[in-house]
């Protein structure tokens, strides 16, 4: 009897429409690029989805074929180029692939392309036209994923990733395939629905691990334990995107019961709807930190969640250092430490030397 094939793909890059920087292939090499055997052999002791997938395939004798495995930092939208070369790939190796059960797809959700809003859906859309029709693809997603109604396809399930902060992308890979393997073995039909709301809310106040959404997480867990859901999905979305329909979003899957599907994520919606002002953030003053880092004992650590490169943003932004300086930061026997983004002047830097001083821009 043929062992069972799964080809596996990944192109993840979380995007910022705000960022006037393009992410492109050098955005992607920077951080990790691997074609064919590599994927495998590079990324497999990382705590990610791909290794997470291997985990439950290798011990049953499937045959894994990979594919590409890229991610870039979140920044701006990735070039169309960019993109073109990277699917091209993806889509050669595909090709070659040989017969296939099915197709496993590690994504982000909030990637943006020129041209295209919506690029996972246009990956799954691209993956469908190269395996037979009723191939089953499973496709998992960032918390922070901008979910779409066009990403529902015959044959396609998704899933989300359960934490934020994101400690279980491993464990996210281990869902995908065991819920692949449940499809391939007839042991599930899923039926998926999706329910979006005009909410966009501060990442701040969207951890699984304190209310609001710590409360909400465990209704869509006992949904699940109790059988009335396959999986349910939370995506509070990241809100540094400038797309049309954006919002909270609620992702459902049921074994064969669409219209369950959908009352399901109707249901969690309206959960989080009744309780949109607790997901309003309290957060410190700016005047008030800086106050506080230099009167107080102590190390002072401020994150910055608006220009926060982490989250995409160009990092250049010039208030905070202003905001210091006004508050007498320079003349302040305190040391203050303040990251941001200036290529050319780091390059500058680096070119005149240690110990050198310099008047930039």
């Amino acid at each position: 009897m043929r062992s069972m094939r799964i080809a596996i793909g990944s192109i993840v890059q979380e995007t910022n429409t705000f960022s006037p920087r393009p992410t492109t292939l050098e955005s992607f090499e920077a951080v990790y690029l691997w074609r064919g055997d590599e994927v495998f052999s590079k990324l497999r002791k990382a705590r990610i989805e791909i290794p997470g997938i291997l985990s439950v395939l290798e011990p049953l004798g499937i045959e894994a074929i990979p594919l590409i495995a890229t991610s870039a930092l979140a920044g701006g939208v990735v070039t169309r180029e960019t993109f073109e070369l990277l699917m091209s790939d993806m889509e050669t190796r595909l090709k070659q692939a040989g017969k296939l059960d099915a197709v496993l797809l590690p994504l982000h959700g909030a990637m943006t392309v020129e041209g295209e809003d919506d690029a996972e859906s246009e990956i799954i859309e691209r993956v469908m036209k190269l395996v037979p029709d009723g191939t089953p693809i499973g496709v998992s997603l960032d918390l922070h994923g901008h979910v779409t109604q066009r990403m529902l396809k015959p044959n396609v399930f998704v899933i989300g990733y359960r934490e934020y902060p994101h400690i279980d992308m491993f464990e996210t890979g281990v869902r995908l395939a065991e819920t692949m393997l449940a499809v391939l073995k007839g042991r599930i039909v899923p039926r998926m629905a999706i329910a979006k709301l005009p909410l966009i809310v501060s990442p701040s106040k969207a951890r699984t691990v304190e209310d609001p959404l710590k409360s909400i997480v465990a209704v869509v867990r006992k949904m699940e334990a109790d059988g009335e859901i396959l999986h349910g999905s939370l995506f509070p979305v990241q809100p540094w995107l400038d797309l049309p329909g954006l919002g909270f979003g609620v992702l459902v899957c049921t074994n064969g019961d669409a219209a369950g599907a959908q009352r399901a994520a109707d249901k969690l919606a309206d959960m989080v709807w009744e309780r949109r002002h607790e997901f309003d953030p309290d957060l410190v003053e700016l005047k008030h930190a800086i106050d506080v880092g230099l009167r107080e004992q102590g190390t002072t650590v401020v994150a910055d969640s608006g220009d926060a490169p982490s989250g995409g943003s160009a990092a250049d932004n010039t208030s905070v250092l202003q905001a210091l300086l006004d508050a007498g930061a320079g003349r302040s026997y305190r040391r203050t430490y303040l990251t941001m983004c200036d290529a050319d002047a780091a390059k500058f830097c680096a070119k005149a030397g240690v110990g050198t001083t310099l008047t930039l821009d």
